[in-house]
């Protein structure tokens, strides 16, 4: 008999571990090709700078495979990646852009304007970024200027090398 493989029943699995570890929940994906089954958890700091580490990212991974293993919500086999969103990840909530402050982000406004700028503060209707030009090579800062999330289209992180 199959059993109900839904992401929700993941879910309410998940959750409570990730929580434990005082990181936050992302998302659970569950992707199938055929006979193949992935379980994605995402996890990410709940807010402040700085990233989820690789022995939190293994001991979560650890804990999530042996509370699955026992609670058995997967028919067959399947693999579990458990990740973050990434250096370049998307800004799509609040808390989102709330981390990415000192960060530079790749911006594209409703109007179709299309800037780098460094986030520097975010409030609960908009944020104030600093923008750059090109000269001679080097990044100059441009200015400072408060977007609202209504103008904001897009936007991702963008890794500084």
């Amino acid at each position: 008999m199959a059993k109900n493989e839904t992401v929700g029943d993941i879910t309410a699995i998940v959750a409570p571990l990730v929580q434990d570890m005082g990181l936050y929940l992302e998302g659970v994906a569950l992707k199938r090709a055929g006979k193949y089954v992935t379980v994605r958890v995402t996890v990410d700091l709940e807010s402040g700078a700085g990233a989820v580490d690789s022995e939190q990212l293994e001991q979560l991974s650890r804990a999530i495979s042996t509370a699955l293993d026992a609670a058995d919500p997967i028919s067959g086999a399947y693999t579990l990646e458990v990740s973050t969103p990434g250096a370049e990840r998307e800004l799509t909530e609040l808390r989102h852009y709330s981390r990415a402050i000192g960060h530079l982000a790749h911006i594209i406004l409703t109007d179709g304007t299309d800037m780098t700028a460094r986030v520097q503060r975010v409030s609960e209707e908009s944020i104030v970024v600093t923008t750059y030009a090109e000269k001679n090579k080097q990044r100059v800062a441009t200015g400072e200027h408060e977007l609202t999330f209504s103008e904001i289209r897009s936007a991702r992180i963008v890794v500084e090398l």
